[in-house]
């Protein structure tokens, strides 16, 4: 995550450098291209040299939207799937409701806590699942039909997938479209 930040700022700087310094920032985008390059081979590696990463990362592919860099933050930071109850992987993630209550004061929901790098990575998997899982798409047009707010809608679908994932874990099953 680091370096394609690095990626990006510099990327930006490009754009209004003035054309003296363009060689060097040419150098310095080619050369952490390269390392984002060796790192991702390095994860590939890694998930591949133990039997079981490699049938954990068979079984979050499997699902429409868990990409190669989801599937690794998830096998990284959230080793408990499989292990734990929907709630607690929920707040594991940092998808758990927490109100904000005083008194008769009823205020919104929100999440926080949990692990900010595997809810980054559930984030992007959930944007990936509105274009290719149809499950995941029809729960959040379900949601925006009763009214909720399309963040809302989003951050439950983003709630759902680490459920579904974990009960795939524990089950040791792949994929499997729940009927409409």
């Amino acid at each position: 995550a680091q370096l394609i930040e690095m990626l990006t700022a510099e990327q930006n700087r490009r754009k209004r450098a003035h054309k003296s310094a363009l060689p060097s920032i040419d150098e310095f985008i080619r050369f952490i291209s390269q390392r984002i390059k060796d790192a991702d081979r390095d994860i590939d590696a890694f998930l591949h040299a133990n039997d079981l990463w490699r049938k954990t990362e068979a079984v979050l592919r499997s699902v429409p939207g868990i990409g190669k860099g989801a599937a690794a933050v998830l096998i990284a930071f959230l080793p408990e799937l499989g292990t734990l109850n929907a709630r607690e992987i929920a707040s594991l993630a940092g998808l758990a409701p927490f109100n904000s209550d005083s008194g008769a004061h009823c205020g919104q929901r929100h999440v926080s806590g949990g692990r900010p790098i595997v809810r980054r990575a559930l984030y992007m998997a959930c944007v990936a699942a509105q274009r290719s899982n149809a499950h995941i798409k029809a729960f959040c047009d379900r949601l925006r039909a009763r009214g909720k707010k399309t963040k809302v809608a989003f951050v439950a679908a983003m709630r759902k997938m680490p459920t579904q994932l974990n009960a795939m874990m524990r089950d040791g099953t792949t994929w499997n479209p729940p009927k409409p």
